[in-house]
């Protein structure tokens, strides 16, 4: 049996802990993925539900692993011989490991699913914001916290990371800078959020709904593109979209384009439109799959759509 040294004893887990994170959300990305494609045709009239029952998904897995059922062991903290006890060294119950896992996993999961409808309500971006300020704060102290290295959801459950040669680690408090820190990049997180906010009133995607209940948010964006040395500025008018037939159906595309130049005419003429691009995306916990199509527009009777490309692209969180 090991000797445990008074530096071993003292010391945190840090990096051990970020790569076990990394791995826990590979493995339930992957599996969100996977369960995701197979439930999406039965919910995809039902976004919430759907996302609801991937952060169950994720919220059962974390919330077990890291309880007296798992020894405080995800598949992340096995390969990395890091564990999940309370203060006094022992394995937590399922109970009060789901409360500590909620804390972080609810807003990591909702904070990205949330953030395409939170231009159209004050409250939802307020939501998101406060949502992105805890996972922040989550992360943060469990990088710079080094007395202790808890993370806010550590320090409201009452528990601690060890390593497997650990049996406790001293508690010292948490230097007060590091609450500083976190309140100021809060506001910036608010504000930032505030300000994408009424700036999307410009353009507010609640007229857009009026037309198609398809049409979650819209925006403009100018791209520049460099072809040796020169220069290029396309005006995308990007749709985000809650079916995603808009994406490889163009004559609906070009149909739901020409509605919107009936009666906004002046959106497309205001801003020199040349480019039109359909987003649309589905969030199942900790996965989300994005798939984007790209078309050039040309101002004509019938509103003309020519195809450019399209991609996916596959995230966690947010």
């Amino acid at each position: 049996m090991s000797k445990i040294t008074p530096e071993t004893q003292k010391a945190a887990p840090i990096f051990p802990r970020i790569f076990a994170f990394i791995i826990d959300c590979i493995t339930v990305g992957v599996a969100c993925l996977v369960m995701g494609k197979i439930l999406y045709p039965y919910f995809e009239n039902s976004p919430f539900i759907f996302q609801y029952i991937g952060t169950l998904l994720c919220l059962f897995y974390f919330a077990a692993f890291n309880s007296h059922i798992g020894n405080g062991k995800t598949i992340g903290k096995i390969l990395c011989k890091i564990r999940v006890k309370d203060l006094n060294g022992a394995s937590i119950p399922f109970m009060r490991s789901l409360v500590r896992s909620s804390i972080f996993i609810i807003p990591f999961c909702f904070a990205g699913y949330l953030q395409t409808y939170s231009t159209q309500h004050l409250s939802l971006s307020l939501l998101v914001a406060f949502f992105q300020s805890i996972v922040f704060a989550c992360f943060y102290l469990a990088i710079f916290n080094g007395n202790s290295q808890q993370s806010l959801h550590d320090q409201l459950s009452k528990t601690q990371i060890l390593r497997n040669a650990q049996s406790n680690i001293p508690r010292q408090s948490v230097w007060r800078i590091h609450y500083y820190i976190i309140a100021l990049l809060s506001i910036v997180i608010f504000s930032v959020n505030l300000w994408g906010y009424f700036q999307s009133k410009a353009m507010s995607a609640n007229d857009f709904n009026l037309i198609s209940d398809d049409i979650k948010n819209a925006q403009v964006e100018s791209r520049h593109t460099y072809i040796g040395e020169a220069e290029s500025t396309n005006q995308v008018f990007i749709l985000n979209v809650s079916q995603p037939d808009y994406l490889d159906d163009l004559e609906r595309a070009e149909t739901l384009l020409k509605k919107i130049d009936q009666q906004h005419a002046e959106v497309l003429t205001q801003y020199h439109i040349n480019q039109v691009q359909f987003n649309f995306s589905y969030q199942f916990g900790l996965a989300k799959l994005s798939k984007t199509t790209l078309y050039d527009y040309k101002k004509t009777p019938k509103s003309s759509l020519s195809y450019i490309g399209e991609s996916t692209r596959l995230n966690l969180g947010f």
